[in-house]
């Protein structure tokens, strides 16, 4: 990484992966603000606080997910992200990370029990919490990410480096293809590039802000699927070989 005319300039080592999120690491820090939407069980929250001693504000909803110790660094809000302050029915899953606000239309739950949760928008969370800059916005939001990021405007576009989202399979049918470009096309009018991580589909997608990124070139974007399978193999061997019955979450199977 180098700096120009205050902005980072990329390579490729720059890239990380966490559970299955790629993003820049060498934009954090101690004084770095991620936002982890759809937080699930916070693996992510404690893997980026433990690594860079970031401050992570972790939102998830579910109440029958259970949490690990995460640290000072973590907050906790349970509440579900989204584009307004309010509530909604929260569509609880047999798959606990399939739970979700919404279905979409390639998308069937195996359970129809409903709760109805807090929903918060990113202007609320920035009020709240005083945010000056989101360093990384993390959205795995089960089909909730296309409201949020329309919620974007060019003020928040401003403060927020990048944004890490899981995309589920686009079916033209449904709608989400159309929402999927109407997105990409919202982000890129505010001066987001896309990169797309994942070696087929859009379930890894980096939008990088080029207010702090110098964008990569053709070649970084190429090869950067290819890395991301490097980056996920050594992880998984890292995992079998640290792997005991006394620790079980490191276990490849579990994640």
């Amino acid at each position: 990484m180098t700096l120009s005319n205050n902005k980072l300039n990329l390579s490729l080592y720059d890239f990380s992966l966490a559970r299955g999120h790629s993003y820049i690491s060498s934009s954090l820090g101690s004084g770095s603000v991620v936002i982890d939407a759809g937080a699930h069980r916070a693996e992510f929250s404690k893997e980026i606080s433990d690594s860079f001693g970031s401050s992570v504000i972790a939102l998830e909803p579910n109440p029958n997910l259970d949490k690990p110790l995460l640290g000072p660094n973590v907050v906790l809000v349970d509440a579900a992200l989204s584009n307004k302050l309010g509530t909604a029915d929260f569509i609880l899953d047999d798959n606990p990370e399939a739970s979700r606000l919404t279905i979409e239309a390639n998308h069937s739950v195996s359970s129809n029990r409903t709760i109805n949760v807090k929903t918060t928008s990113l202007s609320e969370i920035i009020e709240d919490f005083n945010i000056k800059k989101i360093e990384l916005l993390k959205l795995d939001v089960e089909g909730a990410e296309y409201d949020i990021i329309q919620s974007i405007d060019r003020k928040l576009s401003n403060i927020i480096g990048q944004i890490s989202v899981e995309f589920h399979p686009l079916n033209p049918v449904g709608g989400e293809l159309e929402k999927f470009n109407a997105t990409c096309a919202h982000l890129g009018s505010m001066g987001f590039k896309m990169l797309r991580a994942s070696y087929s589909g859009y379930g890894d997608v980096l939008f990088l802000n080029e207010l702090f990124f110098t964008p990569p070139g053709p070649f970084l974007t190429r090869v950067l699927p290819l890395y991301r399978k490097f980056l996920e193999f050594r992880q998984r061997r890292h995992n079998t070989s640290t792997y005991t019955p006394n620790n079980p979450s490191a276990n490849p199977t579990n994640q």
